[in-house]
């Protein structure tokens, strides 16, 4: 019996599909729903492309999160062999697999698919400089023409890299997510500072904290709120659960801030900021950004 993982949302009819496609086909396979807060070490790993990601308000969006998976398992567990599977026509790639369009045996998409070690990501010359990533696919110039040495991936829905990398830049660089947090921070300091040198809460209050750190949260917490769920179906799922709660502590005091000093200064918000910067820059963003997940010293 071979034991296929998979991740895929609850909506999604690919597994009764194959599941159905198994028991008519009399094959040994069966599926297991991956468990996306312990990670544990698999042989193989199915992701249905795309997964639909609920957000607020019964809002959705169809996303492909095969890519950041790559890199996880990449640098995690290279030996796993990660599968893709959608209902776009089969281009060559060989670790995807065409739904609608099945082999009558499932252990020819086994044998030739490769582990994810086979899949790099580099900085390369030849593509002048940008990154190559074999996963999604890779063609490089031989004697003035563009050979491809692995197919396209066949992507249906966002790209889940390109949505987390907003994220954590916002727009341009400088709005990043990891700035939001600082100046959220600093502002904190600063007002505590203040206090602690004896100037009165009402004007720290009216003079920082009610002009610069409710702006500040606001931008911070909307982030936040907008792009978690992207989160749900990625590696991260776990360390982005225990920094919602963080998120819902340090919320629950802007919305309520202390009428004294005193108060105020009993509240030590810092463990929280820290754990979600930390988590943000040393966790997950080295894999969205190729400049960091293909540095030797990372």
């Amino acid at each position: 019996m071979t034991t296929i993982y998979y991740i895929a949302d609850k909506d999604n009819l690919a597994i009764q599909h194959l599941n159905t496609y198994f028991q008519e086909t009399e094959q040994s396979v069966q599926l297991i729903s991956y468990n996306l807060v312990d990670l544990p070490k698999v042989a193989y790993l199915l992701i249905i492309t795309p997964i639909k990601v609920n957000i607020e308000n019964n809002d959705f969006k169809y996303c492909s999160c095969a890519s950041i998976w790559h890199r996880w398992l990449f640098k995690n567990s290279p030996e796993t062999v990660l599968l893709s599977a959608g209902y776009a026509e089969q281009n060559g790639h060989s670790n995807y697999i065409d739904l609608l369009s099945l082999e009558p045996d499932f252990s020819k998409y086994l044998e030739k698919a490769k582990p994810v070690a086979d899949f790099s990501i580099r900085n390369s010359e030849e593509n002048n400089g940008d990154y190559i990533d074999e996963w999604q696919g890779m063609t490089i110039p031989v004697q003035g023409k563009w050979i491809s040495l692995e197919p396209n991936m066949p992507i249906r829905g966002a790209n889940i890299i390109k949505r987390l990398k907003r994220f954590f830049d916002g727009h341009d660089a400088s709005r990043g997510i990891e700035k939001h947090v600082t100046d959220f921070k600093q502002t904190l300091v600063g007002a505590t500072h203040q206090l602690k040198k004896g100037d009165e809460y009402a004007d720290v209050k009216k003079d920082m904290l009610d002009k610069f750190g409710e702006e500040e949260w606001k931008i911070l917490y909307i982030r936040w709120i907008r792009y978690k769920y992207f989160f749900d179906y990625t590696p991260f799922r776990k360390d982005i659960n225990r920094l919602d709660n963080d998120i819902k502590v340090l919320n629950k005091f802007m919305e309520d801030l202390p009428d004294n000093s005193n108060a105020f200064l009993s509240f030590n918000p810092y463990g929280e900021l820290d754990d979600i910067f930390n988590t943000v820059d040393k966790e997950i963003y080295g894999y969205v950004s190729e400049k960091i997940f293909c540095n030797p010293n990372n």
